[in-house]
């Protein structure tokens, strides 16, 4: 009788959906996807390219039908996005605000916008 496969996780299936950097298309290694939160079928994973240094932040979240995953470029750190998670939602009413604060004043938005 042949040898069981050991069983792979919802984290290393979804990571074959985003397997090579979306810029240089360098193969990212297994051992280099930080898993940052996992909620029910549900993960949020951080990797960072060895070759071009770009990182992706991807949710995988398994699926009845099989996997999903939505990654997104960017230029956070893991640890930003650990401390994001716990803060509060930005509502459309700060939104709001900040957008007649910079409309009304116009030192604070010229050096915003440098």
């Amino acid at each position: 009788m042949a040898p069981r496969r050991k069983k792979r996780s919802h984290v290393e299936e979804g990571m074959q959906l985003i397997q090579q950097c979306p810029l240089c298309e360098a193969v990212y290694e297994p051992l280099e996807i930080k898993v940052i939160d996992e909620r029910d079928d549900k993960h949020l994973v951080f990797v960072t390219c060895k070759k071009c240094s770009h990182s992706v932040v991807a949710l995988i979240q398994h699926q009845a039908n099989g996997l999903s995953s939505m990654g997104l470029i960017t230029d956070t750190e893991p640890e930003d996005l650990g401390r994001l998670k716990n803060s509060e939602t930005v509502s459309w009413d700060d939104c709001i605000a900040w957008h007649n604060f910079l409309k009304e004043d116009q030192l604070s938005k010229e050096t915003f916008l440098k």
